[in-house]
């Protein structure tokens, strides 16, 4: 090395002799001068331009597969991950399929940290959330890859890992057989239920409460519906009924499905407002409404199903709606609450003051209107996310066609990293908006029945 530096050097200096007596002799004492000092700083592993460019693009190509680890350590074992570690190993980065996702986090850091004394850029510091104990799954779809593969193939039973590996199987429905079974006739109202197409969960529970089943029937049905949304998420649920025409179930290792479910929840609350404004208007309810309305009271939690139901019995019907509608630590819900306990204490069936029968409705109305702004917002945003996942998958298929010496420089190796942990990023944010729409449909398809306008 020494040697090549004062060869280096010598080939600086030589032609300089020539000039020495020359009119610029100063000016090119200065230009050996700096020569010189160049020789010397490269000498010293002082990194050019272009090599400092290179290392940035690798460091935030490894910043950005960190942070997606991070913040989903499962995903090392999704088939989304797979092209990323690809790359990871021709960088040299990791060799081999870790084991969990602790292993490639460490090599990360160490690789992001030999960068950075490399480059003399600071990073601030990332920490792996903790994890259990993986066991790698380098074949496992995720829902969605699962679900498209099942429909290219129309069938209708698939599987998928979660995040944390654990293994979900989704299905047909199994209803009994023995028409003799209390939960036979769920049977014929699935097959019925799933003939038409929905925008969200509550339009089916709509479909399965006003249907003829009994009460216990319509919730046991729901609820096997309203469960199974939680472990497949809203949009598979709702996208396998309107595409197979069955009512689906799931199973999960380890998995204890919730009494109800959220989804059942949000509907039953929206579902009762609307009853009381019916009982509020024509001062009754028919038997079947009662008992529906008894019925859908019995899924909220105990506390806020009890405040319910004394509230019908002692106050006018406007306080039910408000004390489902509104913040349980509002001022009017407290007031409400109290005005219930001297009623009950005193046998009344009505305060000395009513409540002003339009607050409800305009609460309603704004809640309404920000639904409707947020519908809007998160349709935009979902079409930007669909819109640049699209751009970046064509540019990778473009990219693609390039020589593997273009491919395979360090430069390249680190902008396709990049941009392949940055388009799964985007890919879940895009189930999260998608969950988020569906979400507003569902109160949107309650609220605006109840509301008068």
């Amino acid at each position: 090395m020494k040697k090549n530096v004062c060869y280096f050097i010598a080939c600086l200096i030589v032609p300089g002799i020539w000039l020495w007596g020359a009119p610029s002799a100063a000016a090119q004492g200065h230009y050996l001068k700096n020569a010189s000092n160049q020789a010397a700083h490269k000498a010293k592993g002082v990194l050019s331009p272009a090599q400092k460019a290179v290392k940035q693009s690798q460091l935030e190509a490894l910043q950005q597969v960190r942070r997606e680890l991070a913040r989903t350590p499962g995903i090392l074992f999704t088939q989304d991950f797979k092209p990323q570690l690809e790359i990871l190993k021709q960088m040299e980065v990791y060799s081999a399929q870790p084991a969990k996702p602790q292993e490639l986090f460490a090599a990360l850091n160490q690789k992001i940290d030999l960068l950075i004394q490399e480059s003399g850029l600071n990073v601030f510091p990332i920490s792996l959330y903790k994890t259990p104990n993986l066991a790698p799954q380098p074949k496992a779809l995720s829902r969605w890859e699962a679900f498209e593969k099942a429909v290219k193939t129309r069938t209708p039973r698939f599987e998928w890992k979660t995040a944390y590996g654990q293994t979900v199987y989704m299905g047909p429905a199994a209803f009994p057989k023995k028409e003799t079974h209390r939960l036979y006739p769920c049977r014929e109202a699935a097959i019925q239920i799933t003939r038409l197409q929905y925008h969200s969960l509550s339009q089916i529970f709509e479909r399965i409460f006003s249907s003829r089943l009994t009460g216990e029937q319509k919730l046991a049905l729901a609820r096997h519906l309203s469960q199974t949304a939680e472990a497949a998420g809203t949009d598979l649920t709702l996208r396998y009924i309107n595409f197979f025409r069955q009512i689906p179930a799931v199973k999960m290792q380890g998995w204890l499905p919730p009494a109800n479910g959220e989804a059942l929840e949000i509907y039953a609350r929206h579902k009762i407002s609307r009853l009381v404004e019916k009982l509020k208007q024509e001062q009754k309810l028919s038997e079947r409404e009662i008992n529906l309305l008894l019925d859908l009271t019995a899924l909220l939690p105990v506390q806020e199903s009890r405040r319910l139901l004394a509230s019908l019995s002692y106050l006018e019907p406007i306080a039910s709606q408000w004390l489902m509608l509104a913040s349980p630590q509002s001022a009017l819900n407290k007031s409400i609450e109290t005005q219930l306990q001297t009623a009950k204490e005193r046998g009344i069936r009505s305060p000395k003051q009513p409540l002003k029968e339009t607050l409800p409705q305009n609460i309603a109305l704004k809640r309404v209107a920000f639904l409707y702004r947020q519908s809007a917002s998160y349709t935009e945003l979902l079409s930007h996310i669909k819109s640049r996942v699209q751009s970046i998958e064509y540019a990778l298929k473009q990219t693609s066609k390039a020589s593997l010496e273009q491919l395979n420089t360090p430069q390249a190796l680190a902008q396709r990293l990049y941009v392949e942990a940055y388009k799964t990023r985007l890919k879940n944010l895009q189930n999260k908006v998608w969950n988020r729409l569906e979400e507003i449909e569902t109160e949107l398809n309650s609220l605006e029945t109840f509301i008068t306008y």
